[in-house]
C-alpha cells in the first residue's frame, strides 16, 4: 500500500516534466521569454499534482 501520493510512478514523471519544462523555459533568450507560457506550464503541471493528491 502507498503511504504518500509521492509514491505514485505518475506523480513523479509528473515532477519530472515540471522541472523539465521550468530548466527549459529558464534558457530561453530573455526577449523570447513569454512569462505566460512559463507560468501557464508551471501552473498546469502544478494543478495536476494538486488533482492527484487530492485524489489520494
Amino acid at each position: 500500500m502507498l503511504k504518500n501520493y509521492k509514491e505514485f510512478k505518475v506523480w513523479q514523471k509528473s515532477y519530472e516534466l515540471c522541472l523539465e519544462i521550468y530548466g527549459i523555459t529558464a534558457k530561453f533568450p530573455k526577449e523570447e521569454r513569454q512569462p505566460w507560457i512559463t507560468l501557464g506550464c508551471f501552473i498546469y503541471l502544478m494543478v495536476l499534482f494538486e488533482n492527484w493528491k487530492h485524489g489520494y
